[in-house]
């Protein structure tokens, strides 16, 4: 009768383990980037030079917040995951991302001010885990 209440203790204590190692096999990170645009031309400190233009690499998983500050009112479009945000020329807006396709994919303006013309600001690159 004694190894019938093991069996549960014992169960307990395998799903439990199984239960906290699974998450941090698999466990993805926060990544944080203010990003200010200025003459049309987007900077941060986390954001890598590539080809001319900026670059935000994080990882597959990450869930990812850009907080945008422009000098001039656009609509940013984030290629490849159709995630669009609205800029005033005053305030502070938020862009999240969950980081679940690998590439590279362009954030673009789409016009500046009155104009319509589209301008590829920045580049968000999503490395493999």
């Amino acid at each position: 009768m004694h190894n019938l209440k093991k069996i549960p203790v014992i169960f307990f204590c395998y799903f439990s383990f199984i239960f906290l190692m699974v998450p941090t096999s698999f466990s993805s990170g926060n990544q944080i980037f203010n990003i200010e645009i200025v003459n049309q031309i987007a900077t941060g400190a986390k954001v890598e030079k590539s080809g001319g233009l900026g670059v935000i690499r994080v990882s597959k998983g990450d869930l990812v917040k850009i907080y945008w500050k422009s000098d001039q009112k656009t609509d940013l479009h984030l290629h490849g995951y159709n995630i669009k945000t609205k800029l005033s020329a005053t305030g502070n807006s938020l862009m999240v991302i969950e980081a679940k396709a690998t590439g590279r994919f362009s954030i673009e303006a789409h016009g500046f001010g009155d104009s319509h013309k589209h301008k590829t600001l920045i580049y968000l690159e999503v490395l493999p885990r």
